[in-house]
C-alpha cells in the first residue's frame, strides 16, 4: 500500500513474487513516487507508483536497498547481502545497444513431430 499524507491510501500494488526488500524514494515526475523492489531470485525492480520502469538482476540476494547519490550522478542502488557486504550499482539512463542474434532458422519435420506427438498421447492414455 501506498499512502498518502494523510493517510488515505493512495494506490495498492500486489507482486506476483515475495519482495525481499523495498525502498521508496523521490521521482522527478511530479506526484508520481518511485520504489526499488528485490525479491530473492536476486532480481531488482524500479516501479514508477504502479508502473514497472526497470529491471534488473543482481550477483547476491539483497536483504537491505536504497538510492544514494555520489557527486553530481543521482540514483545509484546500494544493496547489502546477507554476509554484510555493501554493493554500489548504476542502471544508468541508456538502454543496451546490444541486440540479441537471431536464432539460427531449422526446418521442422512434421512427420516426425506428428509420430512424436503420437508415442506421447499413448503413454498419457496407458
Amino acid at each position: 500500500f501506498a499512502l498518502r499524507e494523510n493517510g488515505v491510501i493512495r494506490y495498492m500494488k500486489k507482486f506476483d513474487f515475495n519482495p525481499g526488500c523495498f525502498a521508496p524514494y523521490a521521482s522527478l515526475i511530479e506526484g508520481t513516487v518511485n520504489m526499488l523492489v528485490a525479491n530473492y531470485s536476486r532480481t531488482c525492480y524500479v516501479w514508477q507508483d504502479t508502473t514497472l520502469a526497470w529491471s534488473s538482476t543482481f550477483q547476491h540476494v539483497p536483504v537491505f536497498i536504497g538510492v544514494l547519490s555520489v557527486g553530481q550522478l543521482k540514483g545509484h542502488i546500494v544493496t547489502l547481502d546477507e554476509n554484510g557486504k555493501i554493493y554500489v550499482s548504476y542502471l544508468g539512463t541508456d538502454p543496451s545497444l546490444q541486440t540479441a542474434t537471431p536464432a539460427e532458422n531449422r526446418e521442422i519435420n512434421y512427420d516426425e513431430k506428428d509420430q512424436e506427438m503420437a508415442k506421447l498421447q499413448q503413454v498419457i492414455r496407458e
